[in-house]
């Protein structure tokens, strides 16, 4: 029974049919608890008045009566002016007001003028009954929620596209260009991609609020939209906070160079990219997703000698070759990356640029220009 449940969590037992209704599996659970705690915690968001609203209010306030009423008829229009806005209100927010929230601020509205009111309803936010968890610290959850289900449609979807390859080429549903090689790294990708996206909208809050309120995206359903965009396309997620890290956390090379310099010889790493005309192309976003693992890069010595072939990176979608001990010198950089689409088309990309190894620590960005298609 042991042995049956090891076998069980070892890549190399699964086929893609098999990974693929795992997936699905895990989808379906992951959706079927998201319903589940949200009919038990019901959620909630904050709205606006829009434009037109705050117009129709400040045409009624305009011409309330209660301007030109004496003292003793005050108290009697602004009871009709509070009715009138309660009503309002209700009916613009389709009756999901939350109520405790809508009391306490009808409360402070019997206290204010007219042209308070207007300055007031400009930029409250009322509280409604929601679909979602969009305050508080349930936004989180929400967002990891989303962020994952983003992720597994993702694998879902290049996973289906590996088993459809299969029947054209090796002609086996079970096997075929799928490789279960990439599983690890998969299951990897249904941990870190959320965590990312929760970093991200951090660190978006960070940008444009520098106090220590709670998340507030402009538009509530924009951060469901950017948490599922982040879980699905969660390599160009990696490869965005890869760059990042030069701007946040810069490697300094001074105390290294001296110690290398002595010997002629420095690191590389060299960043792949697509050119702008191939990624506004048809295939680019499916090429910049599958990610740069595959292409093969190496530096052809000016002077003549031995290619050097940069290291592969390990995670399937990264972009970043790297290559020590390469001597001091003038050199040809080359790559070149085949893809094979949906419809079975192959893309060749390469690029190639002159470069000079001068420096202990040298990062290289090299553009996959060229564009053909066979088959």
């Amino acid at each position: 029974m042991k042995n049956e449940y090891m076998q069980f969590l070892q890549a190399k037992t699964w086929s893609g049919r098999g990974w693929l209704l795992m997936l699905c599996l895990l989808l379906s659970i992951v959706i079927i608890g998201y319903v589940a705690s949200h009919n038990i915690w019901k959620g909630k968001q904050y709205v606006q008045l829009d434009k037109q609203q705050i117009l129709v209010l400040n045409k009624y306030l305009n011409n309330d009566p209660s301007k030109s009423a004496t003292i003793d008829s005050i108290t009697f229009f602004r009871q009709q002016r509070d009715a009138y806005l309660i009503a309002f209100l209700k009916s613009e927010m389709h009756q999901q007001l939350d109520q405790k929230e809508f009391t306490q601020t009808m409360d402070l509205v019997a206290k204010m003028n007219n042209e308070s009111v207007i300055d007031f309803f400009a930029e409250k936010k009322f509280l409604v009954h929601s679909v979602f968890w969009l305050t508080g610290n349930k936004t989180y959850i929400e967002a990891l929620l989303w962020s994952l289900m983003g992720v597994l449609v993702s694998l879902i979807y290049y996973v289906s596209i590996a088993n459809t390859k299969s029947l054209h080429t090796a002609g086996n549903d079970d096997s075929g260009s799928f490789d279960p090689a990439e599983i690890s790294g998969q299951v990897a990708k249904m941990f870190y991609a959320p965590t990312c996206t929760i970093v991200l909208i951090l660190g978006y809050q960070y940008l444009i609020d520098s106090n220590n309120s709670m998340i507030d995206i402009s538009v509530n359903n924009g951060l469901i939209v950017f948490a599922f965009i982040s879980g699905f396309f969660s390599g160009r997620v990696m490869r965005f906070l890869d760059r990042l890290k030069d701007l946040v956390l810069p490697f300094g090379t001074s105390s290294q160079s001296t110690t290398t310099h002595s010997n002629h010889v420095g690191e590389l790493e060299v960043m792949l990219d697509l050119s702008e005309s191939v990624s506004k192309s048809e295939y680019g976003a499916s090429i910049a997703e599958a990610g740069f693992n595959a292409a093969g890069v190496a530096l052809i010595p000016k002077n003549g000698g031995d290619a050097i072939s940069l290291i592969n990176p390990e995670d399937d979608q990264a972009d970043t070759f790297s290559g020590k001990d390469i001597p001091y010198g003038i050199y040809t950089l080359q790559a070149q990356l085949s893809y094979q689409s949906e419809d079975d088309a192959i893309i060749n990309l390469s690029g190639s640029k002159e470069i000079q190894i001068k420096n202990a620590q040298e990062k290289i960005r090299l553009l996959l220009e060229k564009f053909e298609e066979e088959g």
